[in-house]
């Protein structure tokens, strides 16, 4: 339906962006989201914003704020980060360009 529309429209724009979003858990209940360009080169200046939700459950759903710690990596605390989540990822250039991306962590 619409949904789905506009979920294809907004994967289009995402690869004439040519972005690159890597996730990854740093130290203790922090996540890095590394930001590239089509040719790798890290991308700043980007705000960095997070929803994490329990895959089986709306029970201690979250937002987080990512901040630039540097050059096209953005960190931010998500404690407590216990069991499993699904982060959601939103990026935007300070012109509106958009990206997202979306990844599973799991701790023990």
């Amino acid at each position: 339906g619409l949904l789905y529309n506009r979920t294809l429209a907004q994967r289009q724009q995402e690869a004439a962006l040519g972005w690159s979003a890597t996730i990854a858990e740093g130290a203790g209940d922090t996540v890095r989201v590394r930001v590239a360009d089509r040719a790798g080169k890290p991308i700043e200046g980007l705000t960095v914003n997070g929803a994490l939700e329990r895959p089986a459950t709306n029970r201690g759903s979250r937002t987080v704020r990512f901040a630039a710690i540097e050059p096209g990596v953005y960190q931010a605390n998500a404690a407590p980060l216990d069991g499993a989540w699904d982060l959601h990822v939103t990026i935007r250039s300070a012109d509106g360009a958009l990206f997202e991306a979306d990844r599973r962590l799991v701790r023990p």
